[in-house]
């Protein structure tokens, strides 16, 4: 599970920040800053705040929330083990655009934004993939908004799992299981439709044999069928 994970070179989730570089880079990363620990709903960062900090996540996972217009917070997107957070508002100077906050227990290291600057600089490699990871989270932003933009809530639910399965997939016997304890309620708030309307598309998905779903747990069993719904125009 991506919970258990330790750090070992090559164990990290293949979509993750730390996937990206070589063990010697990894290495270095691991080492900085100072170790941390959080438990369910803690706060790492808040929306509005000035950037003084970056985390590298090792174990559990932690949820990026906005704020929707009447103040209810937003699901924007998960972090797990192996991915750096709090990097955009060190990188820009600008106040951090959403709230963090642990939906497990979860661990990582802080690295001072001075901490962090200094190793951007000195190892251009690792700021590369900062920069290439920052791209990637603002592309997947903006497919976020195209996708829950008109399309059938059954097609914004299929490329959200196909998404999810990319980069938190893992194999296990009946498929690949997307490794985030992730509840309707959540897959309702990633993809901005009513949780009714969630769960009825994940019955339509299971009946397509692309799916099967239980308590927290999503296990893709048809790639091709996946695909074929989330590629369905409006």
């Amino acid at each position: 599970m991506i919970q258990d994970r330790t750090g070992r070179a090559g164990t990290w989730p293949t979509g993750s920040f730390l996937a990206r570089l070589t063990a010697d880079d990894q290495a270095v990363l691991l080492a900085a800053g100072a170790p941390r620990s959080w438990t369910p709903g803690d706060l790492l960062f808040r929306q509005g705040d000035a950037g003084t900090s970056v985390v590298l996540m090792l174990r559990g996972y932690v949820k990026v929330l906005g704020r929707k217009p009447d103040g209810r917070p937003m699901l924007l997107a998960v972090r797990v083990a192996g991915d750096l957070i709090g990097e955009l508002a060190i990188l820009d100077g600008e106040p951090r655009s959403a709230s963090v906050v642990a939906a497990a227990r979860a661990a990582g290291r802080v690295m001072p934004a001075a901490t962090f600057r200094s190793l951007l600089r000195e190892r251009p490699s690792i700021a590369d993939a900062v920069h290439r990871s920052v791209t990637a989270k603002l592309r997947m932003a903006n497919r976020h908004r195209v996708d829950v933009g008109g399309d059938l809530v059954l097609v914004r639910i299929a490329r959200l799992i196909a998404h999810l399965g990319e980069v938190y997939g893992r194999p296990v016997p009946e498929g690949t299981l997307i490794d985030l304890p992730l509840s309707h309620t959540d897959l309702a708030e990633l993809v901005a439709a009513a949780e009714p309307s969630v769960q009825r598309a994940l019955a339509d998905l299971r009946r397509l044999g692309a799916v099967t779903v239980g308590y927290r747990k999503v296990v893709i069993r048809d790639r091709q069928a996946l695909s074929t719904v989330a590629a369905t125009a409006a």
